[in-house]
């Protein structure tokens, strides 16, 4: 009888921590960073046709803009933020990669000092636990916009959506 009546102690204990810890039973997080990216609005862009001024009305100014040089222009207060053990950037992915850009266009342009990639950048991580599992998932917008800034168009974009 003793044995039975500590099992429902224990079990009490357990409910009343469970309980007190994660009410409703369960408890979630999640941190975002940047503004979404309507897809619908990225498909209205055309290269030679979309002006700079367009994109800047479309989405708002970019997180940051990067010069061929290398050196990048932010637009937006750069500081690391510690998020789930990852480094994470406000306005961009884990661990970017900003020298390699460019690299993703010269294939098909001749880029010159008059260009510029303006950066657009969303990141969603949302974490759900229960008292005995749980779980996280994250999404991750990028877009990469090829502008020349002597003719003020649009020459090439690249979007990404990771989930």
């Amino acid at each position: 009888m003793e044995r039975k009546f500590r099992k429902i102690q224990i079990l009490l204990w357990i409910s009343t921590v469970s309980a007190t810890l994660f009410p409703g039973g369960c408890f979630s997080c999640s941190n975002t960073s940047g503004k979404p990216i309507n897809e619908k609005t990225v498909k209205m862009i055309q290269p030679d046709k979309t002006t700079k001024d367009e994109i800047i009305q479309w989405f708002g100014p970019p997180q940051s803009i990067e010069k061929p040089s290398g050196k990048e222009e932010t637009t937006v207060k750069e500081e690391k933020v510690k998020t789930m053990g990852y480094q994470a950037w406000p306005g961009g992915a884990f661990s970017p990669s900003f020298e390699s850009s460019f690299e993703l266009f010269s294939s098909k342009h001749k880029i010159t000092e008059d260009h510029r990639i303006y950066v657009y950048t969303f990141t969603e991580f949302k974490v759900r636990g229960y008292p005995f599992g749980g779980g996280g998932h994250g999404l991750s917008d990028k877009l990469l916009i090829l502008i020349n800034e002597k003719t003020g168009f649009v020459e090439d974009y690249i979007f990404s959506k990771e989930t």
